[in-house]
């Protein structure tokens, strides 16, 4: 419409009498095409062609369905450029003409062509494609390897797809065998997806018709090749992408869609490591939809943990969907610790909400531990709370100790108490060691002194002068800011109370 606009072919004035919607318009486009399609043959063509192709026809395309009419570049040219159909006709990449818009061609193809000629259109893709298998000498046409079977699928000639996707033959020296098909878009593509894709395809329509021969034929296929991907190593696989093979280097994409289709998980996380420690620039958004795909939760928290470092920070969002969806709580906590520290500030309130709803306490202070140096000051509370409900002492002393450093002074008191509240005597010490630096930095903390060393001392003098030792940067400050006999008083009391009670 805004091309019709500044072709003045279509006014402000006549705009504003039109019915809203875009219907109204097409609808109008239409009928100028219909007079349109009377005027030139190679305009016929190339609308009709477009319209029924599922993507861009190059020029060798549209020159092999159509040779008597597309004799050369220039004819397909000035198709493509005449007044009405540049409007709605654009080229892609080399020579690629293709509708701009899914819903303009769709409009066409309903509006102009009645189901029969729109059958005789699909019908010449499929015999173009079928000219191409009966002969194989030439490389496949991208076209036919992307969308060719589609069009036989739209016809209902699955005979012909059968043997196309299914078919086993002898290779042309003789040597061996092969499935053409596959050896065709491996050899285009560096991956085995496109020919899965059509291999499923086919076994979908096998098990609606309840072929199960088919099926298990697809089966067996399918199952092989997922092994050959299985089977190589991650070295090779760097190999094969750094250095190649005769026959040239692989692309990061094939690197990854082999792995999308290896059958081991700890295989796929291995290959996916060994890219990145190359130093393999990775197609990441794939990436991470491989490393999701991945059956194992180990093998797939791993994969996530190696990618984190990498993804830019529009796929992070995503990453951490992953992690959250991870079902084994420590699987689950290695992703999200190691997503925390590439993680920007809006995304850190609900990673700190999936670490408090890891079940297993270990991984839940593991992952409040990696989260702890990333969390902005609005958090620290939450955080806090979240280490003060880790019943067992160990794992509670390690959050707190890993909390430590970050929290403001108003926080300080409610850690202190958290930490003095440890039975276990090595974990309590631990978290006072941590705390005992920060409660020395300011003043207001000494308020608790008091009541912590009432509390401290109810378990008895080995506990006591253990936990006094971890606290000695606060005493020290207490003594400087209080009383500074106040580390001799408390050596003096240590002597005596040892010779009067043993």
């Amino acid at each position: 419409m805004i091309k019709a606009l500044r072709a003045g072919t279509l006014t402000p004035e006549n705009l504003s009498r039109r019915p809203p919607g875009l219907s109204a318009f097409l609808r109008e486009w239409v009928e100028k095409l219909r007079r349109q399609r009377q005027q030139s043959q190679a305009i016929r063509e190339l609308l009709a062609l477009c319209a029924i192709a599922y993507g861009p026809l190059s020029s060798d395309d549209l020159a092999a369905l159509a040779p008597t009419v597309f004799t050369d570049q220039s004819t397909i040219v000035d198709a493509v450029y005449s007044d009405e159909v540049a409007r709605f006709i654009i080229t892609v990449g080399d020579h690629s003409y293709v509708f701009s818009h899914q819903r303009l061609r769709e409009v066409f193809l309903e509006e102009i062509y009645p189901p029969a000629e729109r059958e005789r259109l699909h019908r010449r893709l499929v015999e173009y494609g079928r000219a191409w298998w009966a002969n194989r000498q030439q490389s496949l046409p991208t076209y036919l390897r992307q969308f060719w079977l589609e069009h036989c699928a739209a016809l209902g000639e699955w005979a012909l797809n059968r043997e196309v996707v299914s078919a086993i033959v002898p290779t042309a020296d003789g040597r061996g065998v092969e499935q053409p098909w596959q050896v065709a878009r491996y050899a285009a593509e560096g991956s085995d997806s496109g020919y899965l894709g059509d291999l499923d395809r086919l076994w979908r329509w096998a098990e609606e018709r309840r072929d199960w021969g088919l099926a298990l034929r697809c089966a067996v296929i399918a199952a092989s090749l997922r092994s050959r991907s299985g089977n190589l190593p991650p070295a090779l696989l760097v190999a094969l992408v750094q250095v190649g093979t005769l026959a040239g280097r692989w692309s990061a994409a094939a690197a990854l869609e082999h792995i999308a289709h290896m059958p081991g998980s700890a295989r796929q996380a291995d290959c996916i490591e060994a890219l990145l420690e190359a130093g393999v620039e990775l197609p990441w958004e794939r990436a991470l939809e491989v490393a999701r795909a991945i059956g194992g939760s180990g093998a797939r928290a791993q994969a996530l943990a190696y990618l984190a470092p990498h993804l830019p920070p529009a796929l992070l969002p995503e990453a951490l969907a992953a992690a959250r969806e991870i079902e084994d709580a420590a699987d689950r906590a290695t992703a999200l610790a190691a997503l925390a520290p590439h993680l920007p500030p809006a995304l850190l309130p609900e990673a700190l909400a999936a670490a408090r709803t890891i079940e297993r306490e270990y991984w839940r202070s593991q992952t409040l531990a990696a989260l702890a140096p990333h969390l902005p000051p609005p958090l620290l509370p939450e955080a806090l709370a979240a280490a003060r409900e880790i019943a067992d002492g160990v794992w509670r002393s390690n959050a707190l100790a890993a909390l430590a450093p970050h929290l403001p002074p108003p926080l300080l008191p409610e850690a202190l108490a958290a930490a003095r509240e440890i039975a276990d005597d090595w974990s309590r010490s631990n978290a006072l060691a941590a705390l005992a630096p920060h409660l020395a930095a300011l003043p207001t903390p000494d308020n608790e002194f008091a009541t912590t060393l009432r509390i401290l001392a109810r378990r008895g003098r080995p506990a006591l002068l253990h936990d006094l030792n971890a606290l000695q940067p606060w005493l020290e400050a207490l003594a400087k800011r209080h009383d500074p006999t106040l580390l001799s008083m408390l050596a003096t009391a240590i002597i005596e109370a040892g010779r009067c009670w043993p």
